[in-house]
């Protein structure tokens, strides 16, 4: 009896010694590696933190709030959080929404193939947000395999508009832009891709 009492006794405190771990890798916020597949942000970044270097906020988190503001800032301007799930005492930090253009039906979410390119692009939306679609490295129209990248798709009737809205859509600098219908069937005009390094 004794014997029994003491490996319940022994299996309960091993359940309590590994339930806070368990806990631990389900509420992750950040991977140090960002190749797991997970799609979380890479820690100590500033998709992870916009009061990291390179962040809106580097050089001005001197305390708690300013930091947890931060964390929430940085996952709605990678389009991981809407304007309405961050923090309401934070709000007025964040960039002002983006207008919808006066007479644009809008581009629909879906999975595009290209037809001179390797890859499908698959859009989710919003218009003119970071992260609202992903290159897939499936050439097929399935939108399959493995994530090539992330990038903006920004709706702009110039070049010049189009170069502008990129600098406010990413933080980071951006590489350049070019203009999806010329690559992908079924994206009207206007369209453009606004990628980052």
């Amino acid at each position: 009896m004794k014997r029994l009492i003491l490996l319940l006794l022994s299996a309960l405190l091993w359940s309590l010694l590994t339930l806070p771990t368990l806990a631990d890798d389900d509420t992750r916020t950040c991977t140090t590696d960002p190749d797991d597949g997970s799609r979380l942000p890479e820690c100590g970044t500033r998709a992870d933190n916009e009061c990291y270097e390179g962040g809106s906020m580097a050089g001005k988190c001197d305390n708690e709030w300013l930091w947890k503001a931060g964390w929430e800032i940085a996952r709605f301007n990678d389009g991981r959080l809407t304007r309405e799930q961050v923090n309401e005492a934070w709000r007025f930090l964040l960039p002002p929404p983006v207008e919808e253009v006066p007479g644009v039906t809008g581009l629909v979410p879906g999975c595009y193939q290209s037809f001179d390119r390797n890859y499908d692009l698959e859009y989710f939306g919003p218009i003119n947000t970071a992260h609202n679609y992903i290159m897939w490295d499936s050439s097929d129209g399935s939108c399959s395999g493995n994530i090539v990248y992330e990038d903006a798709i920004i709706y702009a009737t110039s070049l010049s508009e189009a170069l502008d809205l990129c600098e406010m859509v990413w933080s980071d600098p951006f590489i350049d832009v070019y203009e999806l219908y010329q690559s992908y069937a079924g994206i009207p005009a206007n369209y453009w891709d606004c990628y980052i390094d």
